[in-house]
């Protein structure tokens, strides 16, 4: 952890992202505010600290984020939508730093938009009490293309838009 850049780490979801939603959940989630079962279970407001999606460990961050086999699974279709819109190479392995938001370029925005949003799915999925769903997310990640995209074409910025958004916009 020492090797990390935190300053990049933190400043990575203001380039990444117009939304303050997701800012928001970023920086919960980088200071550990964001509510898991065990903490949820710790001040009685939840009745069990199990994992919300395999109901069998102890539902904490790295757990919820990363090793829940469900989650896991999560990842592994998302790195497929990943692989199909050229984002990353077919032999690239998705690690634990990048799907955290620990590690990431700030030129690869896209990237690290789209691992954000992937994280603050995973979240929402655990609040509704649903399990996450590539095809779901890959309609979160159209939402949000729109989303920018209108907000690009008010501000004058497309060029800005078109330079990040470029690999999805040809594959749709």
């Amino acid at each position: 952890m020492e090797s990390l850049d935190w300053e990049s780490i933190y400043l990575l979801p203001r380039i990444c992202t117009l939304r303050t939603k997701l800012r928001n959940f970023q920086f919960k989630f980088l200071h550990r505010r964001t509510a898991t079962n065990s903490f949820l279970f710790k001040i009685q407001f939840s009745k069990s600290n199990l994992c919300r999606f395999c109901q069998t460990v102890q539902e904490t961050l790295l757990h919820l984020f990363w090793e829940c086999s469900i989650t896991e699974a999560f990842w592994n279709s998302v790195q497929q939508f990943f692989i199909s819109v050229d984002l990353i190479p077919a032999s690239q392995v998705l690690n634990f730093c990048q799907c955290l938001g620990l590690k990431g370029e700030k030129s690869a925005l896209l990237f690290n938009h789209c691992f954000l949003l992937g994280r603050f799915y995973i979240y929402s999925c655990k609040c509704k009490n649903v399990r996450p769903s590539s095809i779901e997310y890959v309609n979160q990640v159209r939402c949000n293309l729109k989303v920018e995209k209108h907000a690009s074409i008010i501000t004058g910025t497309q060029n800005a838009f078109q330079q990040k958004w470029h690999k999805i916009l040809q594959s749709l």
